[in-house]
């Protein structure tokens, strides 16, 4: 054979190839592997949400036996029947007109053990994709398109086993990447290649993710107005944020709740557009820096704030207040803390419920305090050992729960006279001063002052508290109101007038 037309022979094979190979790769399947023997549907039955814009075929195949299948659907369910029992098998779907896969916890979803092939599907969405999908891996080796994809939103949400590289992931048309990791237990991959110019919401993007700490330096953030609850529950995370824009975000309640070992540097956020602080650092034991840098003007919310942070112990001078109405459990549990809060205006507040609970160390005026708003004052000072400052300016007029309020504050010894006019006729004192350091003169006169109020039938706890003087006062107050008295109940204290 002449070597010419060897030559012009092997040269149409390659054309013949380089033809035939786009088009091959053109109409690569999406290919998924199912086990019916999981939790789902019927055994013999397979069933998912997609999208699609025409009719779109199908073929199965048993994975280890001889059965097999085809069809096509279009719409909103792709539902096929007639497999073989508790078999498992390899879904292959065309990409022709093929737009999403909506898994979104239904019913089939623990079925789901591996996205095997991603194809050449032209995705128009991740939403939900894999929500719910316990089981599934993720073992493709070809590259996504993800050119039209702008939500991302769970798409991997709960599912529990996966932790397989996201580097391919094309995600510069996102706008949406709420809980897309949420529940993902075992995931830790890097997501340094992730383009979040777009991305508005990242609203609880890693939440649940336990294991996760990878570096989020790269994430362009400029355009994120959500950030609540993005790392809520990431107990190993302890990477630096110092690169996140927050200048649009208006969100970051329960933002680093749980993150047990995060201790990075937060002054570069800026919050001034931030409504809610709620739960930010909750949770966060080892969290120790500054927050000198927030702009607290806007925010309206800031309980639990620092819930748990027992070694938080830094300035909080520079909050602006004024437009706060939640203060509940703020500081609870912060066993370190002894910060002055002087310059907390207060004005707007209306629970206060277990500010500083647990704030052994915590020993600072709050005569600034208005607290006429105030409903809730129940457990504000629990625990709180070095506590003795003066209340006698709290208005608590509005005030119906103040149980366990100085619970075991042992140092505690301030009278409370001055509250007698202002006590709310259905205030709850259950455990209100119990244990804690309160002297005999000043119990005398807070006694004296609660009798002169109109409350009645109020119960009152007062653990190893001793009166004297009062004793006349204690008796008006205890004695039944049909018999002209006001009706209270006083447990645990006792009568002592050894000088």
């Amino acid at each position: 054979m002449p070597k010419t037309f060897l030559q012009l022979l092997v040269i149409s094979f390659l054309a013949w190839g380089t033809i035939l190979h786009p088009a091959q790769a053109q109409n690569s399947p999406f290919i998924t592997r199912w086990d019916l023997s999981k939790t789902g549907g019927t055994a013999t039955t397979l069933t998912f949400g997609v999208a699609t814009a025409g009719t779109v075929s199908y073929t199965w195949q048993q994975v280890g036996g001889a059965a097999s299948g085809s069809g096509t659907f279009s719409g909103s369910t792709l539902t096929i029947i007639n497999l073989p029992a508790n078999a498992i098998i390899d879904l292959s779907i065309d990409p022709v007109n093929f737009q999403r896969i909506i898994i979104n916890n239904r019913t089939d979803r623990q079925r789901l053990m591996e996205v095997k092939q991603w194809g050449t599907v032209a995705w128009t969405s991740m939403q939900s994709a894999f929500q719910g999908c316990y089981n599934m891996k993720l073992t493709t080796t070809d590259v996504p398109n993800f050119t039209a994809v702008t939500n991302m939103g769970y798409m991997f949400s709960d599912c529990y086993v996966f932790n397989q590289s996201v580097s391919h992931f094309n995600t510069a048309a996102v706008t949406n990447m709420e809980g897309m990791f949420s529940g993902c237990r075992a995931f830790n991959q890097s997501v340094s290649n992730f383009n979040t110019a777009a991305v508005t919401n990242m609203y609880g993007m890693f939440s649940g993710c336990t294991v996760f700490n990878q570096s989020v330096s790269s994430f362009n953030t400029a355009a994120v107005t959500k950030m609540s609850f993005m790392f809520v529950g990431c107990s190993s995370f302890n990477q630096s944020v110092s690169n996140f824009n927050t200048s649009a975000v208006t969100d970051m309640y329960g933002m680093f709740s749980g993150c047990s070992k995060f201790n990075q540097s937060v002054s570069n956020f800026n919050t001034s557009a931030v409504t809610s602080i709620r739960s930010m650092f909750s949770g966060c034991s080892a969290f120790n820096q500054s927050v000198s840098s927030f702009n607290t003007a806007s925010v309206t919310n800031m309980s639990y704030m620092f819930f748990g942070c027992s070694t938080f112990n830094q300035s909080v001078s520079n909050f602006n207040t004024t437009a706060v109405t939640e203060m509940s459990d703020m500081f609870a549990n912060c066993s370190t803390f002894n910060q002055s809060v002087s310059n907390f205006n207060t004005s707007a507040v209306t629970n206060m419920h277990g500010m500083f609970s647990g704030c052994s160390k915590f020993n600072q005026s709050v005569s600034n305090f208005n607290t006429a708003a105030v409903t809730f004052m129940k457990s504000m000072f629990f625990g709180c050992s070095a506590f003795n400052q003066s209340v006698s300016n709290f208005n608590v007029a509005a005030v119906t729960d103040m149980g366990g309020m100085f619970n075991g504050c042992s140092a505690f010894n301030q009278s409370l006279a001055t509250w007698s006019s202002k006590l709310n006729a259905y205030v709850d004192l259950t455990n209100f001063l119990d244990n804690c350091g309160m002297s005999v003169a000043n119990y005398d006169a807070t006694l004296k002052a609660f009798a002169a109020a109109s409350a009645k039938g109020i119960s009152m706890g007062a653990t190893n508290l001793k009166y004297c003087d009062a004793e006349a006062a204690r008796t008006l107050l205890t004695k039944p109101t049909a018999s002209g008295g006001k009706g209270w109940t006083i447990l645990g204290d006792t009568k002592n007038c050894s000088r």
